[in-house]
């Protein structure tokens, strides 16, 4: 680098640039910025200054400077040195003037710079979110555009679907006023409609106590609809107005499963059509949400406070729809009248009287029934009808019989002609009558009968049955023998009556001419009690009952079964709607089931065999012989007859011939029954009869109960036999049985007959032979100490899976003993376990470990403590009662040997000593819905009875809070102090998310019924949350 050149300046030149420099630097200083001001006067003498020393140049800066300018700058050193010491001052003062310039200078370019900096980074970042901004515009408005391309493709399926919806809306409607139309306009005959023919279920409210282990646990409520509110009388049935719900609060399905297996098509269409409303052929369908708005007594049956009705109907379809087979739905909508005959078997009857939901039953002008509310019951009957009905109570009630308003029925037994005359009187002014069963207790004449006659044809009675046992054969009545019964005849011509039954007309078809049977006679059900002498072709029997062709039920009592069956055998197919025959004899009942013109089943009972010694019977007749190896299924039953003095003779006969008879049953003595069963087993090698059922049921009251079932398997014979001992007394034809065939006992109750010597005769047979036994109910009252008799019969009975011990008197010490040794032993195995006998106090004070109990009875199902009269037990009892009631803690630990006993004690009960922590050593109860994972069902109590016991509030407390409420089945409490607290405790212990299989709860003659009068309300509060399902007695 060249070096600056050295410019030679004197004194004056300096000074002259000095205070140029000086007042320029001042000028361009900021006005923020002091300006600086010599104190004193500044002399400059020559001086060499270099040309770069105003550029900033080393020197200038204070900075070492190089060798030449060393030189300069000792030369001027020296130079200098020579001057005045006054000019110092002023070089010093302009480099600081200097310094502060520049400092200046830079910090004023430094912000500049950052100014500049921070605009463009801001101008940056404006530019970029506006960018940014202006995008996402961009894409929100292209997102938009594709939104609104999709809606209205979306909007243009919507508008589709929407349209399709309403087709099928319109289709459903339509189809549901198809179906609903099928139904309303069915006609039945009295005999059919018993019950009302229209009913819905909806869902009721659910209590804790209403959670029944049914596949249909939502529980429903049947309600009645009244069919004929606003209808015209003289047009009968065509100009019905409304179909409402009945004022009724509805009624539980005893059999939900089962009702909607059977009727669950018919209920779908009625709640289609109450849930749409619809009006067809003149009926109007009141929607169900109108219906309830007025109906408050409905509603109170229903849960409505959480739910509207359209709700409640809609569910009702879900469930139903969701538990039918896809088959299921295109059943047929309407019902027959076997199937409404059934269904008031499936109703729980809350009101006693069985009202049908406060309905009446009237009939129109054309003989068809309906059910209608007492409120156009009253339009119907009218003023008139009132007064009417009311003579006829009077009447009715004068002859000692019963008139049924509600249902339109007249009960009543006439003993005199003057009593029947003021009777037909008031019957033919009364309207209304739907059945009337009269017996004639006196000896009518023809006269009286006609009298009868013209009553009945006044009123509107459909089903008529008359008792003319006390009619007899006149002297001058030969001279119109064919005459007699001819108003019945007649009465028949007017095709109004529907169900007859004429008992005690011994002649009946003796005494009309077959002239007067007019044909299609419209008789549904019909019952004659007469000989028949001639069935052939042309006779009055024949010609009457092909003047019947509707005939649903027949029921023909004469003493020629034989004659008549083979007439129904080779005309059955004459009677298309026929279902039932049943020909009845004074020895036999023969009962016959038709389907499609053709006998399926027979089903026969006989009085005595001495039916079966008569060549002639029924049984023996060719008709019956070729329907039994026709596959036709036939089942017998011989009943015991007490003057019978042959049994085995006619009994092996028939027998021997089979006679293709799918299962015999016969009933007899035990006093018979070794000989007869040797017989039947003896003749059964050779016998084509698959079933036979040896048993005693029937034969006296208070008897030992034995079945033996004998199948036979050529070339052997497989035999089963239940005993169920009931009789007080013993009976040595009862050991003989045990003796011969105890290895054939499939299921044995005992009860305190049961002595050593059975027990010995059983294990010897079982022992030598292979055991059927598989459930042992053991009752040790009167056995001694023979374990080993009992070890014999449970370990080599391998099919044994139920074992119950009872043990009623364990006040005596062998008692106690026996049960220690017992449940020591087969504690794992025992199923069941009955203990008894009193005072309770005596059943020994030995120490016992509770948890044992848990741990040896796994799979108790069923506990039992039943004293004779009250008695107080302790804490510890019930501590022993939690104990065993509890679900086990554990199975895998139970491995008693077979001869250790419980423990050293003699006792099975606790002592007074006894402190919570040995029942529960760690912790308290378990929960038993904590233990459901842990333990098989099988090992559950299901069954609990605590009989005539007196229990402290904490005692109680204990063994509540024990129970399995997620499989109990059964509890008992009567005759003890279980009062309202107990009650409520039990309630709360109910699981809310689980559902209870409970079925009966009985507490006859317990505290609770003997409550308080300021409990009362309270009492009877919680027992009515029970009324409804369980068998809960209420105080009277």
């Amino acid at each position: 680098m060249t070096a600056a050149p050295e410019v030679q300046l004197n004194a004056e030149e300096i000074k002259t640039i000095a205070d140029t420099s000086y007042d320029n630097h001042q000028a361009i200083l900021p006005e923020h910025v002091e300006r600086p001001v010599p104190a004193f006067p500044v002399e400059v003498s020559d001086v060499v200054v270099s040309e770069t020393r105003l550029d900033k140049s080393p020197v200038g800066l204070g900075l070492p400077a190089t060798a030449e300018s060393s030189t300069s700058a000792n030369e001027t050193s020296t130079h200098t040195s020579q001057s005045s010491s006054a000019n110092i001052p002023s070089r010093i003062v302009f480099s600081s003037c200097l310094e502060r310039l520049e400092k200046s200078i830079n910090d004023q370019g430094k912000e500049m710079n950052d100014q500049a900096k921070e605009m463009t980074d801001s101008i940056k970042h404006d530019l970029y979110q506006k960018s940014r901004e202006l995008s996402i515009q961009v894409a929100y408005c292209q997102h938009q555009q594709q939104t609104n391309l999709r809606l209205e493709k979306d909007l243009l399926v919507v508008q589709d679907t929407i349209k399709e919806l309403q087709e099928e809306s319109l289709a459903l409607i339509s189809g549901i006023q198809v179906m609903a139309e099928r139904i309303l306009v069915q006609t039945f005959e009295l005999h059919d409609l018993t019950v009302p023919r229209l009913f819905i279920v909806l869902p009721k409210p659910i209590g804790k106590w209403d959670k029944l282990g049914t596949k249909f646990w939502h529980e429903f409520r049947l309600f009645f609809l009244c069919e004929g509110c606003g209808m015209d009388v003289k047009d009968g049935e065509s100009d019905t107005k409304e179909i409402h719900l009945a004022i009724h609060r509805g009624y539980d399905l005893k059999r939900p499963t089962e009702f909607f297996e059977k009727y669950a098509s018919y209920v779908l269409t009625l709640l289609k059509t109450i849930k749409y409303g619809i009006k067809s052929g003149g009926v109007t369908v009141t929607p169900l949400a109108q219906l309830l708005e007025r109906l408050d007594e409905v509603r109170i049956g229903l849960d409505l406070a959480n739910n509207t009705a359209g709700f409640l109907a809609e569910k009702a379809i879900t469930i139903i729809e969701g538990t039918m087979k896809q088959g299921d739905l295109n059943m047929p909508e309407s019902l027959k009248g076997a199937d409404l005959r059934q269904l008031e078997s499936f109703l729980v009857n809350t009101d006693k009287t069985m009202s049908y939901g406060n309905l009446c039953r009237i009939i129109t002008e054309k003989g068809h029934v309906k059910w209608v509310c007492r409120k156009y019951y009253q339009q119907h009957s009218g003023n008139a009808g009132k007064s009417s009905m009311k003579k006829l109570a009077e009447e009715v009630a004068k002859c000692g019989g019963i008139l049924d308003e509600h249902l339109c029925r007249v009960q009543v037994k006439i003993t005199s002609q003057k009593d029947a005359n003021q009777f037909y009187k008031a019957l033919g002014n009364t309207k209304g009558l739907a059945e009337l069963s009269i017996c004639l207790d006196w000896d009518a004449s023809q006269a009286d009968l006609q009298a009868l006659v013209s009553a009945i044809s006044m009123t509107d009675i459909t089903h008529l049955a008359i008792n003319g046992s006390k009619i007899k054969q006149r002297m001058y009545g030969y001279v119109h023998f064919g005459h007699r019964f001819h108003p019945i005849i007649k009465l028949l011509s007017r095709q109004s009556i529907r169900s007859l039954t004429l008992d005690g007309f011994t002649d009946f078809y003796q005494r009309v001419i077959g002239s007067h049977i007019v044909p299609f006679i419209q008789l549904r059900v019909l019952s004659v009690d007469s000989r028949v002498h001639n069935t052939s072709p042309g006779s009055v029997f024949s010609k009457f009952m092909q003047s019947c062709p509707s005939l649903v039920k027949l029921t023909i009592k004469c003493d020629k079964l034989r004659d008549v069956f083979d007439y129904f055998e080779d005309n059955v197919h004459r009677f298309k709607k026929l279902e039932t025959l049943i020909l009845e004899s004074r020895n036999l009942s023969v009962a016959v089931k038709v389907d499609d013109s053709q006998i399926s089943s027979i089903t026969g009972t006989l009085r005595g065999f001495q039916e079966l010694s008569r060549p002639d019977s029924f049984l023996y007749s060719s008709s019956f012989t070729k329907l039994t190896y026709s596959g036709c299924f036939i089942k017998l039953t011989v009943n015991w007859d007490t003057s019978a003095d042959v049994v085995v003779l006619p009994l092996e006969r028939f027998l021997e011939q089979g006679l293709g008879l799918a299962e015999l049953d016969i009933s007899v003595p035990l006093s018979w029954f070794n000989h007869l069963l040797e017989r039947i087993i003896s003749i059964s090698r050779s016998s084509t009869l698959p079933r036979i059922v040896l048993n005693n049921e029937g034969t006296a009251q208070g008897m030992d109960l034995v079945t033996v079932i004998v199948s036979p398997d050529n070339p052997s014979i497989d035999i089963t036999t239940d005993i169920q001992m009931k009789s007080n007394q013993h009976d040595e034809h009862l050991l003989t049985i045990f003796k011969q065939y105890g290895h054939t006992i499939r299921t044995l109750t005992t009860n305190e007959q049961f002595l050593d010597n059975h027990l010995f005769s059983m294990a010897i047979a079982i022992i030598s032979r292979k055991s059927n036994l598989t459930s042992f109910v053991l009752n040790t009252t009167s056995l001694g100490d023979h374990r080993d008799a009992i070890h014999d019969v449970i370990t080599e009975s391998a099919k044994l899976e139920s074992i119950h011990l009872e043990f009623n008197e364990l006040q005596r010490k062998d008692q106690r003993d026996l049960a220690r040794q017992l449940l020591g032993i087969y504690g794992p195995r025992i199923t069941g376990l009955s203990l008894g006998g009193q005072p309770v106090q005596t059943w020994g004070s030995g120490q016992k470990e509770l948890s044992d109990m848990q741990k040896l009875l796994v799979k108790l199902e069923t506990f039992r403590l039943i004293c004779n009269t009250r008695q107080e037990l302790s804490y510890d009892h019930a501590k022993l009662i939690a104990a065993i009631v509890s679900p086990p803690r554990s199975t895998g630990d139970v491995s008693p040997s077979p001869n250790s006993p419980i423990s050293n004690s003699s006792s099975i009960s606790m002592s007074s000593t006894a402190t919570p922590s040995t029942l529960y050593p760690s912790s308290p109860l378990p929960s038993p819905l904590s233990a459901l994972s842990k333990h098989p069902s099988s090992g559950r109590l299901r069954e609990l009875c605590l009989e005539y016991v007196v229990f402290e509030k904490d005692s109680w407390e204990l063994i509540i809070n024990a129970l399995d409420l997620t499989v109990l089945k059964s509890l008992s409490f009567e005759g003890s102090n279980f009062d309202r607290l107990q009650l409520e405790l039990l309630l709360n212990r109910i699981p809310d998310e689980n559902i209870i299989p409970f079925k009966t709860l009985e507490l006859k003659n317990t505290d609770l019924e003997h409550s308080e009068e300021g409990c009362e309300v309270e009492r009877r509060n919680l027992v009515a949350m029970l009324q409804e399902r369980w068998k809960v007695p209420r105080t009277q």
